[in-house]
């Protein structure tokens, strides 16, 4: 039988590496290299897998994937995309738009550990530095990342962003903190996302921070970037924390049939400052609590 474990020359497997972004940062500009482009192109993000055998760590290391070594080579990773941002605005539409497609495409549950590979790929790539396209881009990686089973997939996701270590959080934050503002802002100007996406939207930004979150602070011995780092003192001013503190408390005896996000639910985001604010207004609301209880008992005997 045949040993696939043996690259062949003859059939090469297609992968996105420096030679290939070398090639589309240096095709000529006319109709039949575009043709050319948009072909490998297609054929490359028709489905996850290219990617996911894109980037391989060194054979003693691949060989050994598991569900604590995800088996790629993150500079490598980091050198492609840093030159597919070079390419052509014409090469750039095209990234952007097999992009959007293949993330649409990530399923729920991977059907091995090497399909997860793409959840670190991808954030390295510069289209999510565009904030303008969150809500095809940046948006729904996150779903598509926080909706894999926390027990499972969503596990192993965890160790190995915990075996990546500080780039990989570095990336997240610096990706997804400042589209935490933009959708607060977005929202308070009554546009055109709806409150039922915005909420969506938010949650799932909000519970991809939240998990790298933890893998960052709570998983790595020492901390794999400073708890500090995801402070937001933007929502200071932004949001309103008292009122948002009250909607976290009295939550468990509404009947709310639409998710609502309270940000109480990620404190890891408030600072010193709106730390002590929450905990000055609930000893507030203790106290209040407090004379409430001995008036009614006074009132009572």
């Amino acid at each position: 039988p045949d040993d696939y474990r043996i690259y062949s020359t003859s059939r090469p497997l297609l992968e996105l590496n420096l030679d290939f972004a070398k090639w589309l940062c240096n095709v000529p500009q006319s109709s039949d290299t575009l043709k050319d482009v948009e072909r490998k192109l297609s054929r490359l993000f028709n489905t996850e897998a290219c990617l996911n055998g894109s980037f391989l760590s060194l054979p003693d290391t691949h060989f050994r994937t598991s569900s604590s070594n995800p088996g790629i080579d993150l500079d490598q990773v980091i050198t492609v995309m840093e030159k597919l941002r070079s390419c052509d605005p014409k090469v750039q539409q095209l990234l952007f738009e097999h992009i959007q497609s293949i993330l649409l495409t990530l399923p729920e549950t991977a059907p091995c550990f090497e399909a997860l590979r793409i959840y670190l790929i991808l954030p390295f790539c510069h289209i999510f530095e565009n904030e303008e396209s969150f809500e095809t881009v940046s948006a729904p990686f996150a779903q598509a990342a926080t909706r894999l089973k926390k027990t499972a997939d969503g596990r192993v996701l965890d160790y190995w962003i915990l075996h990546i270590g500080r780039k990989f959080v570095q990336r997240i934050i610096e990706l997804y903190k400042p589209l935490v503002v933009k959708i607060i802002q977005i929202n308070s100007m009554g546009s055109t996302l709806a409150t039922e996406q915005y909420q969506i939207v938010l949650e799932a930004v909000l519970e991809l921070l939240k998990k790298v979150h933890n893998v960052s602070c709570n998983m790595a011995k020492p901390e794999l970037v400073r708890h500090d780092a995801f402070y937001m003192k933007e929502l200071n001013d932004m949001i309103d924390i008292k009122r948002d503190y009250d909607f976290w408390q009295a939550r468990r005896y509404l009947a709310v049939e639409k998710k609502i996000v309270s940000f109480c639910d990620y404190p890891f985001l408030f600072d010193l400052k709106a730390k002590i604010l929450l905990l000055q207004y609930h000893g507030q609301l203790e106290m209040q609590e407090a004379i409430r209880n001995a008036f009614m008992h006074n009132f009572q005997t």
